[in-house]
């Protein structure tokens, strides 16, 4: 099913992944919410780590685009 997501909804489903470990204070998990970054970037996928119009308080997809968010 999560490969479904992912294929079908790729800007959604990295946004929940986003939200799920990006928080995280550990140096494991911020090198795995990096690593997961570069990927989306090689698959084509765009994102900003933050906007100074468009950042909310958590990771969302907006006009087909990730956007991080102001704490980042």
């Amino acid at each position: 099913m999560m490969m479904v997501l992912k294929s079908k909804y790729p800007e959604h489903f990295a946004c929940a992944w986003l939200r799920t470990f990006s928080n995280k204070q550990n140096d494991k998990k911020q090198q795995e919410v990096k690593s997961f970054l570069q990927e989306l970037t090689e698959e084509g996928i765009e994102y900003k780590p933050y906007d100074a119009e468009k950042s909310g308080i958590d990771w969302e997809v907006v006009d087909g685009q990730l956007i991080g968010w102001l704490t980042n």
